[in-house]
């Protein structure tokens, strides 16, 4: 090449930016969707479980879970003979749902779910695994702005098997669902509703 086609290419490169040399313009960081908190301890897995019902953001409930999970129940109290668990990609799909359901409805329905220690069964923690016992009460609201919404109490225990990953980050492997009675819904009647 010649020196003035040498000349003649940097001149148009020089016309043609306003800083050849300077950065690119960095691209805004990305931001996770509603409150999701680092799982550096297992009981933070918990949290996060219960902020993303409250939340109904899927992407926040799928961070909460290991790719080995698997969800199980004792039996289900309204929707008849069914299996009695399933793995990590139907309870997304299955979460995704109903979480998708409730926020299209969030002006007339409301979901909201509180998970406490059980003083009898305290939590046990090893290396890379911990075993978490809670009681719960899930709560849905129906008909919100209606003299009689249509509330419904799902109630019982939960064992959650939380593992730790090779980043240190936990999450929940396995996940047990106990009923409290033979006449009281739920999670798993709650969550079968929706299969």
């Amino acid at each position: 090449m010649t020196k003035s086609a040498i000349f003649a290419a940097l001149s148009m490169l020089l016309v043609s930016c306003t800083s050849p040399f300077s950065a690119r313009e960095s691209e805004a960081p990305s931001v996770t969707e509603g409150r999701f908190i680092t799982p550096l301890e297992p009981q933070i897995v918990l949290i996060n479980l219960e902020v993303s019902y409250e939340q109904k953001i899927p992407t926040n409930f799928m961070q909460c879970l290991d790719t080995t999970f698997r969800f199980s129940f004792d039996f289900l109290l309204f929707t008849g003979e069914r299996d009695t668990a399933w793995s990590y990609a139907e309870e997304l799909s299955l979460t995704e749902q109903l979480f998708t359901i409730y926020r299209a409805g969030s002006d007339t329905m409301d979901i909201s779910l509180t998970l406490d220690g059980l003083p009898s069964q305290p939590d046990i923690r090893e290396d890379t695994m911990a075993i978490l016992y809670r009681s719960y009460e899930l709560t849905t609201v129906k008909g919100i702005g209606r003299t009689k919404p249509d509330t419904t109490s799902f109630r019982g225990t939960a064992r959650f098997e939380v593992v730790e990953s090779s980043v240190n980050l936990w999450a929940l492997r396995r996940w047990t669902d106990q009923h409290s009675s033979t006449s009281q819904p739920s999670w798993c009647d709650f969550k079968n509703g929706y299969r």
